[in-house]
This record gives structure tokens, sequence and C-alpha cells, in this order.
């Protein structure tokens, strides 16, 4: 192995806009893939891949794999993690350009895909990307991506009706009430009720002919959550048994729900309650 600076191989990701998961793990295995295929031809470039290398390579000759050494002497300015990657990697496929450059390839793919996939929960939209690479010759390829990014119905909801403060737990947790009316916003989402609004509409409860009957309203969008109506004689122990749940329309946006459940003669008292809950 050499190390010298009079090729280089650059690969610019030019992304105008944010990205998704599926484009950039694209756009990431083509960094990866494109590096290895020039890594034959390309030496190692000073001074990180250099020194990085001889670590590694001292490391597996010597059979030390405790202590990293740059010429017999011990190297302890840097974690040892990155010096056991090489020099597995030079173990396996033997002392090469790739085998130095692929745990770092490796690791920074799984880096982006990471972040990708936390990103592309949080948000929504169309994105343009752009790849481009220049060899050493100069010239260049330069391909275009275009990238669709999906949240969850719940995250979109949060983000139409909170905006700004979509991500403030304070306003847009599950639980907060920033409406004040005691609903808290999972269920109001469910309900198909706004969240910045006091309700005045949604559930209600009758009893008649010995059948206790819950009525409300449904989103019909609000695929990602379960709701259920429960039932007390204590509101300490609650149960779904016998309770039936019946839609009795849906217009494209609410649905209108009913539960109903027998009252027991014998129980000096009867409630019952929704439970909204999500992945």
């Amino acid at each position: 192995m050499t190390n010298d600076r009079r090729h280089m191989l650059a690969i610019d990701f030019l992304v105008p806009r944010k990205s998704g998961l599926l484009g950039l793990a694209l756009l990431t295995a083509l960094g990866v893939i494109c590096p290895l295929l020039a890594a034959p031809r390309i030496p190692l470039v000073d001074p990180d891949e250099g020194l990085h290398a001889a670590i590694a390579q001292e490391m597996v000759e010597s059979g030390d794999w405790i202590v990293p050494r740059l010429l017999k002497e011990p190297f302890l300015d840097k974690p040892i993690l990155y010096f056991w990657a090489i020099a597995a990697s030079l173990k396996i496929f033997g002392m090469s350009e790739v085998a130095v450059r692929l745990p770092g390839l490796l690791l920074g793919m799984l880096g982006t895909l990471t972040t990708t996939a936390v990103f592309q929960y949080l948000t929504k939209n169309t994105y343009n990307v752009r790849v481009r690479v220049t060899d050493q010759n100069g010239l260049i390829l330069e391909q275009p991506f275009t990238i669709f990014v999906q949240p969850s119905p719940y995250t979109q909801w949060k983000g139409t009706d909170f905006q700004g403060n979509a991500n403030n737990p304070a306003v847009a947790g599950d639980t907060a009430n920033p409406s004040g009316d005691g609903l808290p916003n999972l269920l109001k989402y469910a309900l198909g009720l706004n969240p910045l609004i006091p309700a005045k509409t949604g559930i209600s409860a009758t009893t008649s002919g010995g059948v206790m009957t819950l009525n409300y309203t449904r989103a019909s969008g609000a695929t990602d959550v379960t709701v259920h109506a429960w039932w007390s004689n204590d509101l300490a122990t609650w149960s779904t048994t016998n309770v039936t749940e019946t839609m009795l329309g849906d217009n494209g946006t609410i649905q209108s729900w009913q539960a109903t459940m027998p009252v027991n003669p014998q129980a000096p008292q009867m409630f019952m309650r929704l439970q909204v809950s999500r992945p």
C-alpha cells in the first residue's frame, strides 16, 4: 500500500432539497460502490488514510489487537474501534486499498441511512436529488433522482394543525390538551376533531331499554390508530367483553360509530369510555 495525492475520485451529492430513505439508500450505495471500483487505481491519501492503514496493518502482522501501534510504538491518540474495523477488513480481504476503505464506507452508509430513516418519518414532501461522480481525469457523470417521502397520517395531522409546534410535546404531544377541553390530542385525532378548538361534539352516551350506548365519530384517515369502547362498574377494572361496535356511516372524512353494552341490572353503576392507541 502506498500514500499519494496524485489522483482523487470526487463524489458530490447535490441535494437541493431534503431526501428520503429509498433515494438516499441508492445514493449511499453508489457512494460505496464507486470508490471501491476505483480504489485499486487510487493510492491512499495522506495523512489519515495512510496513517490508519499503517496502524491496522501493523495490528494484523503483529497479532496484537489490544494496543494499536505505529512503527512499533503505541498509538493512543484515537479510539481503537476504527483500527479494529480496518484490521479485520485487511485480515479478511488482504492488504489492499479496497480493504482499507471498506469499513469507513460501510459505516458512512449506515450513518446516512439511519439519519434518513428518522428524517423520513418526521417529514413530508417530494424531493429532487442529483448525484455527480467525477473521476481523476475530470470526466463527470450526473444522475437525477426524484424521491417521495410519506410520513404516517398522525404525523401529517400534527404538521397541518400545529405547524411550527408539531415537534413541541407540550403542545403537540399525544396527551397534551392545548384547547383546554380535557380531550388529549391523540383522542382528538382519532375522533376527527380540531386540537386547537374546544370540542362540542364527538362523544355522547345514552341508556335505554337495558342497553348503554356510546356514540362517537372517527376520522376516516386515522388508519394508524385503534379505537375501542370499554366498560366498567367501578372505574378500576375495564373490559371490552360484550361490547358491540358498529360503524353507522362514512362520508369519506368522518365516520359515525356506535358502541353498545347490555346493562347489568345487578350492578349499582356502569361507565363506558373510549381508548385510543397507536403503535
